[in-house]
């Protein structure tokens, strides 16, 4: 038997919602304006929302009760609406799934974005003009290959303006020095695997906790630099730092010594903050606050690592079969 829902009071409706999941919401929202506007008004719930794109996957997801509501592009008309053990299939917003999701973010007032990687320097565009209006946090951005070094560069100036709060990944191996790549914002964690244009003077300013470079051009002159600072307690927020660099060599010392620097044991450090345990050779060192880090910093491939141990930090030292005193 078909409901008037629009015949009931406001308050009650309010009500009604809240007991709807993200499906039900969004379809009721297509109903009519006025639905929208009480949706909009009531402020359900705290939930957060990702969006996928690629080649083959475009979805935005809403996170709801610890529960994922997938809503994905429609293959066929006939099966819009259609909700199986996937999820939802429905037409975008004007083709776009950056419509769709501004029209979500909008609906369900979310203020933070779980998750999100755009895949055309189109669509970071679109993203950013909507994060910055709405002043999203957003968790994670993920950042691929782009077309170009001008692309790139320009889509690090667009992250410079967003709030992305725990990790930033880039993956774009740059190929023309002559443009210039910059961040200014960091979160929590950042990740560049094609990192060869992240340069000594951008290490000086991060603030991140977690740092991953790869394909790395710092020097032994850089490195020493930047643990310099950490000695000086100037990079309180520093809890690791690893990557690799073709640059690396056994020509000049690191805080006196020279590469390679391992230690004669193995170590093992356990952080129980973010449940991940590490294992490498390493020397201590101890910057003027008191703070243990841990060094290694070897050149065949070249890499290097470094671990500050945080007071919840389990350490455990332990013989190295492969060390000298497997000889006697």
């Amino acid at each position: 038997m078909p409901i008037a829902l629009l015949k009931f009071p406001t308050d009650l409706l309010g009500e009604v919602f809240k007991e709807c999941n993200p499906f039900e919401l969004y379809t009721l929202s297509l109903c009519s304006q006025r639905i929208r506007l009480i949706l909009k008004s009531r402020k359900l719930r705290c939930w957060k929302v990702s969006c996928h794109r690629s080649y083959f996957v475009r979805t935005i997801d809403v996170m709801c009760r610890d529960v994922v509501y997938e809503f994905r592009k429609v293959r066929s008309p006939e099966d819009c609406y259609k909700i199986d053990d996937r999820g939802m299939q429905i037409e975008f917003r004007n083709g776009e799934i950056m419509d769709s999701l501004d029209y979500m973010l909008n609906l369900f007032e979310c203020s933070t974005m779980e998750f999100i990687r755009p895949t055309t320097y189109n669509d970071l565009l679109k993203f950013s003009r909507i994060a910055i209006d709405k002043k999203l946090a957003i968790e994670e951005f993920y950042m691929d290959k782009w077309n170009n070094d001008q692309e790139f560069s320009d889509s690090l100036a667009l992250i410079n303006q967003l709030n992305i709060t725990k990790q930033l990944d880039l993956d774009h191996r740059v190929s023309s020095q002559g443009v210039q790549y910059r961040l200014t914002r960091f979160p929590n964690k950042l990740q560049i695997f094609n990192s060869s244009w992240f340069s000594i003077e951008q290490l000086m300013t991060c603030t991140s906790a977690d740092i991953y470079l790869r394909g790395s051009y710092l020097t032994n002159q850089d490195l020493d630099r930047f643990l310099q600072k950490w000695k000086r307690g100037e990079l309180p927020n520093l809890r690791d730092m690893h990557g690799k660099s073709i640059k690396l060599d056994s020509e000049s010392p690191i805080l006196g010594m020279y590469p390679p620097i391992r230690g004669q044991t193995k170590t093992t450090i356990k952080r129980i903050s973010v449940d991940d345990t590490w294992d490498f050779r390493c020397v201590k060192i101890r910057n003027d606050q008191g703070r243990e880090g841990l060094l290694e910093i070897d050149l065949r491939p070249p890499h290097f690592s470094f671990a500050v141990i945080g007071p919840t930090d389990i350490v455990v030292e332990g013989i190295d079969e492969s060390s000298d005193d497997s000889d006697f």
